[in-house]
This record gives structure tokens, C-alpha cells and sequence, in this order.
């Protein structure tokens, strides 16, 4: 479930009782004026400020009018977890100023961070994980930051981390027709859903070639042109092999993509018409209103069950 809204956060901190230690709380915004809301509802005493992406660009001015509008969750904290090697951390430095505690890869910071095969050292302290994407291991670094933060020794962190598992609906990998496997994202779709999608579809080894079933992005605040070809060489960095295309938008840009494809208008032309699948991990990737549940049913392996007939 998602408690991250206007309405999400009260009935999350609803939840708080007499026992409790510590309160972990997410908070999320679509529009201006939302973020000092929840604010002064949740007043943190730690922040984690997690990414600037692409998602809700529609409903602010500009990236940098979002950056701000975020930023406003830490009126009350006394530290503010941020990653350093980013494009924005100078504006958040400057909003935040002596608040925020920085953590890097790259970058000479307050807390120096290596992700290794199957590792991740936060300073001189090491933490084994089964996780391995991009995305998920910046997730854990920031955790674990806090979590040192907090007080918590290693032992308990490490205990926390092997118990962690992948969250479901997000992400499901099921098994396919034809020796397929299919990767399920099919509830919304913006870029940088896009790219956490490609990270993990990288990480499953199950068959070499890689299919994209896309939809048509939808609100993004760019330019129809350059968010296609934005797109386009997103996949072609991440090596997949076929583009099946759902949606107007996608299909009057198809030039820009540079391998195998075909584009459908909508999901009830691509069901019609669907092309054959065989000993491929198929990402299925689309806006909820697309409705791509449908196309993962159809591809999805089924399991016959015995049936008892009253004849």
C-alpha cells in the first residue's frame, strides 16, 4: 500500500503508540503547497531527502520549483541524509544549509560509501546484501546511513538487511509462455520508473534476449520529441533487443528508435494482433490507464488445475 499523501501520512502516523522508538514515516507531493502540509503533520527529526526524479513534473513550474517545494519536509529536522555525487545537491545544500549529513560514491563527503559485489562498506563498516541494482543499493545506503544515525549497531542493521525481500505488485517477475519470463510494471510509467525497471530486468539472467512492451508516457513536462529520444537511448544502453510500442504518442516517434520494433495503438490493437514470444524476459511497462494487466495474462504460464464435472 502507498501512505505517502495528503491523506496516507495522518493515517500512517495514526499508528504511533506509547511503545514506540522511532517513527519512519515517507512523504511524497504532487503539487505546490502540499509538502509544508505534511511538514508540520510528520515535523522529522531525521530526513532522508531520497532522489529529485522526473515523477509529478507536470504539476510544479520547474524541476527547481519541485526541489524546493520538497525540501520544506525539513523545517524541524536537525539532519537532513542526502547523496552528494548528484546534479542537485548544491540546491539542496543551499536550502539546507549546515543541516544535511552526505554520503558519496565519488565525491569527498561526510560518509564514504562502496557498493561491491554483494556489498555495501558505509565507512569502515560492511553490510552484505542480496540486492544488486543501482537503484535498490542507493535505497539501502541511505537506510543504512540513518540507521547508523540512529544508533543501531551492525549486527542489528544486518540482521534488518537479511530479512529484507522485494516489495510485490511492483516489479513481480513471473514465468512466461514458451520459457519466457516476464518482468510486471505494468501500474504506471514515467523515466525514471523506466530506468529502476531496466536496472532490475538487468539483474535476471533467466534467457539472453530482452524485450520492452512500453506504453506511451504521460504527463511529463517535456517535449514529446525529446522525451522519446531520451527513451530511446535509455534502451539502447541497457541492450534490449525488441520495442513493442502501445500508444499514439510512442507511435508517431518510432523513427528515433534504432532496433527491432513494432507500435500498436492502444493494448486492444496489440492483444489482436500479438506477436510471437519465445525463451525471452519480456518487461511490461506501462501507464495504468493502458491497462498492460491484460498483456501479462496473456503471456503469463497457466496452471491447470483439476477440474470435477457433474456429468
Amino acid at each position: 500500500k502507498s501512505y505517502t499523501s495528503q491523506i496516507g501520512v495522518p493515517l500512517s502516523l495514526l499508528g504511533i503508540a506509547d511503545g514506540h522508538q522511532v517513527g519512519v514515516f515517507e512523504a511524497g507531493i504532487s503539487r505546490e503547497g502540499e509538502m509544508e502540509k505534511l511538514g508540520k503533520m510528520i515535523k522529522p527529526s531525521i530526513g532522508i531527502f531520497t532522489n529529485l526524479g522526473e515523477a509529478h513534473d507536470d504539476g510544479f513550474s520547474s524541476r527547481d520549483q519541485k526541489l524546493i517545494e520538497k525540501l520544506k519536509l525539513f523545517g524541524t529536522a536537525e539532519k537532513v541524509i542526502c547523496r552528494k555525487d548528484t546534479s542537485y545537491y548544491e540546491q539542496v545544500k543551499a536550502q539546507l544549509g549546515g543541516k544535511t549529513l552526505t554520503w558519496s560514491l565519488t565525491a569527498n563527503a561526510d560518509i564514504h560509501v562502496e557498493w561491491k559485489d554483494g556489498e555495501i562498506k558505509v565507512d569502515e563498516k560492511r553490510f552484505s546484501t542480496d540486492f544488486n541494482s543501482p537503484t535498490q543499493l542507493e535505497n539501502l545506503t541511505h537506510a543504512l546511513v540513518a540507521a547508523l544515525q540512529l544508533g543501531l549497531s551492525e549486527g542489528q542493521i544486518q540482521k534488518g538487511l537479511n530479512l529484507l525481500k522485494g516489495v510485490p505488485m511492483r516489479l513481480e517477475l513471473k514465468r512466461g509462455i514458451n520459457g519466457c519470463y516476464i518482468l510486471d510494471d505494468s501500474y504506471n510509467n514515467d523515466v525514471a520508473g523506466l530506468r529502476v525497471a531496466l536496472d532490475y530486468l538487468e539483474s535476471h539472467k533467466q534467457n539472453e534476449k530482452r524485450t520492452l512492451i512500453l506504453s506511451d508516457i504521460l504527463h511529463s513536462d517535456k517535449e514529446d520529441e525529446v522525451l522519446y529520444q531520451e527513451i530511446a537511448e535509455l534502451i539502447k544502453s541497457r541492450g534490449i533487443d525488441r520495442l513493442i510500442g502501445i500508444g499514439t504518442q510512442i507511435s508517431n516517434h518510432q523513427q528515433v528508435f534504432d532496433l527491432a520494433s513494432v507500435f500498436f495503438n492502444d493494448t486492444e490493437d496489440l492483444l489482436t494482433n500479438l506477436p510471437p514470444f519465445s525463451d525471452e524476459m519480456i518487461l511490461v511497462k506501462g501507464a495504468r490507464n493502458f491497462q498492460l494487466a491484460q498483456v501479462v495474462n496473456r503471456l503469463e504460464e497457466i496452471s491447470h488445475g483439476n477440474v470435477i464435472g457433474d456429468g
